[in-house]
Formats: C-alpha cells, structure tokens, sequence
C-alpha cells in the first residue's frame, strides 16, 4: 500500500471515528433551535450592508456592474407584529441616494396603512431592491435558509468532516435531497405557486418550455458542535424538467456567519450564482452564468426599533 493510500484510508478513519462522538439527530435538533434563536435576537439588530452585483451578458462578458450601501433593518409590522426585512439605499454606484428623514417618515406612514401582509411585504421590498437590477434577494439575512425544520425529511444527512472556525468546533455536514418536496421552489407553474406549502424560491431565467422544474437540492453545511449555530451553508439548486434527460445547475448559494456580541453568529458574506437556462430540450439546452451577487455585512448595532422614530405621528 502507498503513502498516499495508507494517508487517505487513515483520514476516512478519522472522520468516521469522530463522527461516532456526535449524535448527528441531536446536533440537528440543536441548529433548528440555534436558528429560531437567530431570528428573535437579529430581529433586534442594524446593519451595514454592502451589495455587489455583476450581470453577465450572453456570451458571458460582463454586462453591469451594481454596488450599493444600504442600512439593513428589521421591520415589524405595527397591523400583525410580523417581522421583515427593510433596507434603506443610501449610495449606489457611488452616488448619495440616501432619503430624508421626511420622506422615509412618509413611506412608513403608507407602509402602515397597507390593507394586507403581502401588500406591505411587496412595499419593503421595491423600496428596498429598487437599485438591484435584474435580480433581487429577499428574505435570506433575518432568515437563516437550511435544510431543517420542515424540509428534514426530504434530506439524507452524513457527517463529512470537523473543522476550527474562530478556535470552536465545528462539524461538516453534507446534505443531498431524496425525494421531491414542495417546500421550496425554482421557476414556479402557477399552479404549483398557489400550492401549499409556501417556502423558499430559487428563481432565475429559463425557458417557459422547461417546466415544472421538479428542483433538486444538495449541499454542505458547518454547524458548531456545541450550540448547533450555522458558521456556513453552501449548496446547489439543479433542475430537472421532462424535456431534458440530465439535471441543470440553476444557482449556488454561499453563506457565511461570524462570531459577534449578540449571542449568535451574524451574517458575513452571502454570495449567490445564477445561470440563464435556454432551450427547450438536450439539443438545444444552454446554461450560462447571468449574474453574481455577493452580501457584505458589518457594523452590526442593537436597537430597540430603528425606524421607531419614523411611526406615524411620532
């Protein structure tokens, strides 16, 4: 037996040894638990967030280049109490955007008039996405996405692997989808978009031709031994609609927390890969890169409700 294969097998070994010390349900019961404890505390939280978005032409030179500064907070909803993401656009492209305190005062007092949950959702959103281009991400910073909670079932999950990340332990779990599941979608049908559950969305640019998607999902997670908290989740969206014989990479997902004050680990950098899928069958199928969207976060504060001093008739 060679070095290299004496050195290969004595590292599986290893891994299989330690993996047997963790209870790999117990673990996941712990992050499930770490990510609703993510949620109650960051809603309390402010943020810096630094976008940059490149787009991509068809033949895969660069198209547009979008960086834009934002404040990051978490809105409540004065009607429900729901909780959601609100940022407010202050330089884009290095030009001053920001609002006047008059006028974020006046879209909160409209916000707040909102007749429904969705109505108001979709208000946050243009106002905060409204220099983001083609592509817009929403939801991913106050809501830590994995594959737990209600998606478990859908997954087969191994422990790959241990690391040191900010001198804690950290195990390395890989995650691959077993069967399909309606709890997150790519490209929805209208008729699987009015099908329960709501989840997540996985949209990019395909041909109308290639659904439904029936959207596989795979990927690799780092949870902290101790306290079951996400350090990075980094996983693939592929589809697989009837007219094509092998699955398509869709989009990548990066996301990377860091140690902080607060009690949780905090977002880092997200980064986020989508592909333009044309064709409407093998012959003609074509998957090109459409864009690359990284999320810088810092300068985190804690805040009893930013935008409290913009409530109507405060």
């Amino acid at each position: 037996m060679n070095k290299i294969a004496f050195l290969l097998i004595f590292l599986i070994l290893s891994v299989s040894s330690k993996a047997q010390e963790i209870n790999l349900e117990e673990l996941i019961n712990k992050a499930e638990k770490a990510t609703t404890q993510y949620t109650l505390t960051f809603k309390n939280l402010s943020a810096d967030e630094l976008k940059t978005f490149v787009y991509f032409k068809n033949d895969g030179k660069i198209d547009e280049t979008r960086i834009v500064k934002s404040n990051f907070i978490v809105y409540q909803s004065p009607r429900t109490n729901k909780i959601d993401e609100y940022r407010n656009p202050l330089e884009f492209n290095g030009k001053n955007v920001s609002l006047t305190d008059e006028k974020i005062s006046d879209f909160f007092e409209k916000l707040a008039k909102s007749s429904s949950d969705s109505k108001e959702h979709d208000k946050l959103r243009s106002e905060g996405n409204r220099y983001d281009g083609k592509f817009r991400s929403w939801g991913m910073t106050l809501l830590q996405i994995n594959p737990f909670y209600r998606l478990k079932s859908f997954f087969n999950f191994s422990i790959i692997g241990f690391e040191t990340i900010s001198e804690r332990k950290v195990v390395k779990i890989q995650y691959s989808q077993n069967k399909p599941t309606l709890f997150y979608k790519v490209n929805p049908t209208n008729e699987e978009l009015n099908t329960e559950p709501i989840g997540w969305r996985f949209d990019t640019m395909i041909s109308d031709d290639l659904r439904p998607t029936n959207p596989n999902m795979k990927g690799e997670i780092w949870l902290d031994a101790e306290s079951g908290q996400i350090w990075k989740n980094s996983f693939k969206i592929e589809i697989k609609p009837e007219k094509i014989s092998k699955p398509v990479l869709t989009s990548e997902y990066s996301y990377e927390y860091q140690p902080s004050k607060f009690g949780i680990l905090i977002p880092k950098i997200f980064q986020t890969i989508s592909y333009r899928i044309q064709g409407k069958n093998d012959s003609t199928l074509k998957a090109t890169k459409i864009a690359d969207r990284k999320f810088e976060y810092s300068n985190f504060t804690q805040i009893d409700s930013e935008i409290k001093k913009y409530e109507v008739g405060k």
